[in-house]
């Protein structure tokens, strides 16, 4: 299965998008946002926080590293 960037995915859908991003997704939809505002039509950020303490992101990390491609 080819792997695709966030950015390439939202890319390919024209016009403006609506997007929602759930914890640390939330952050992804908010940098996407960020970086490109008028390709967003809204914005809905879920349990997002502003900022992630190392620790809890190696972690998280360390378990995505186990689940199988298709879980994503």
């Amino acid at each position: 299965m080819k792997k695709i960037l966030f950015a390439e995915y939202c890319s390919k859908t024209q016009g403006q998008i609506h997007l929602c991003g759930i914890s640390i997704g939330g952050m992804l939809a908010l940098e996407y946002a960020l970086e490109l505002p008028d390709k967003i039509k809204s914005l809905v950020l879920i349990g997002t926080p502003h900022k992630v303490p190392k620790a809890a992101l190696a972690i998280q990390t360390a378990i995505f590293r186990f689940l199988p491609e298709s879980v994503f």
